[in-house]
């Protein structure tokens, strides 16, 4: 169903929780790509293949690779200190172990039988502590059913982290307003990225990307009047025209690709997943990874376009697909 307005939608930014999480201590050290668990040395022995496997698992973003890097750490031992102050720490053992007291006295809500808790700002200002308490004596049948629990609790506050830090510079709503009101749609771009337009295609990028080695865009275009209807060889071709006209370098899909229909307010897209490649003017071979959404809006009769990609040598890209999933996540039309 259409949604029409006669004033800019105010355009949210999400996942952004753990804002609230500020507790004046110290800040966290360390990288939300790394899991420091906290298990006493006789107890890791047992339980580290079922720790490394329900946390090192790898997702389906755009291209498969490992979220998480799982770290042991002594309680207490040699470099505690630093390690204790991570961004997302699990710890293990039981309600005598001090290191599992230390944590839940940090608890909102006080707990009395084993089980998992998260815990917020334990060692380190906006950190994340998953707190799995074993049964004193035997095995604990449940320890599985909590890792998986762990799990989803850390890539749900890893993509919170990389939204938050993503924002850290302010949102431009200033500039969603003025593309809402003059454009006919909205997108929420952090203030540390620039902008331009060349007709109908706006293209938005971060302004320090030389320095991190990250190459993002995201471009926004439209057809007016939208198509009857758009199979996926057509989106990928309206992609490909884009890159040619508007990208430093014309880019190719390459090999598969995956496309699912999703609902947002107001609009159903189109998403399609998959990678890149293109050969720079010294013949180099490049590489990357692309999410582009076809949005129909029917309030306005127009097709959109949210073509965005990134190019990076590091390994890791997960995060850059959650930032660059977070923008998309905010356009809205007319």
């Amino acid at each position: 169903m259409p949604v029409t307005r006669s004033t800019a939608p105010v355009l949210l930014v999400p996942g952004l929780l753990l804002a609230s999480a500020c507790g004046g201590g110290p800040p966290v050290e360390g990288h939300p790509h790394e899991v420091v668990a906290v298990v006493s040395a006789e107890r890791w022995s047992a339980l580290e293949p079922a720790v490394r496997g329900a946390i090192e698992r790898r997702v389906s973003g755009v291209s498969d690779e490992r979220v998480f890097t799982v770290v042991h750490q002594e309680p207490y031992g040699e470099d505690w200190e630093q390690r204790s102050r991570a961004p997302q720490l699990v710890l293990i053992g039981t309600f005598q172990d001090p290191w599992i007291q230390e944590a839940l006295d940090e608890a909102e809500t006080p707990m009395r039988e084993p089980g998992l808790s998260r815990v917020l700002g334990v060692w380190a200002d906006r950190q994340v502590v998953n707190v799995v308490v074993v049964p004193e004596a035997g095995e604990d049948d449940h320890l599985d059913e909590h890792l998986a629990g762990v799990y989803a609790q850390l890539h749900a506050d890893f993509r919170a982290i990389v939204r938050t830090e993503m924002y850290a510079s302010g949102a431009n709503s200033e500039l969603a307003d003025t593309l809402w009101e003059n454009e006919g749609f909205g997108i929420l771009i952090p203030n540390s990225y620039a902008w331009s337009r060349t007709d109908s295609t706006f293209l938005f990028w971060p302004e320090d990307e030389a320095a991190a080695d990250v190459e993002r865009r995201i471009s926004v275009s439209w057809l007016n009047p939208a198509p009857p209807s758009l199979e996926l060889d057509e989106v990928l071709a309206w992609r490909e025209r884009t890159a040619r006209e508007h990208y430093e370098i014309p880019q190719e899909v390459a090999g598969r690709v995956t496309a699912e229909r999703l609902a947002f307010s107001g609009y159903v897209a189109l998403e399609v997943r998959g990678q890149w490649t293109r050969r720079t003017e010294s013949g180099e071979s490049q590489e990357g990874s692309l999410l582009t959404r076809v949005a129909v809006c029917e309030g306005q009769n127009r097709a959109y376009l949210l073509d965005s990609w990134l190019h990076t040598p590091a390994p890791e890209t997960y995060e850059y697909v959650v930032q660059l999933e977070t923008i998309l996540d905010t356009f809205r039309c007319e």
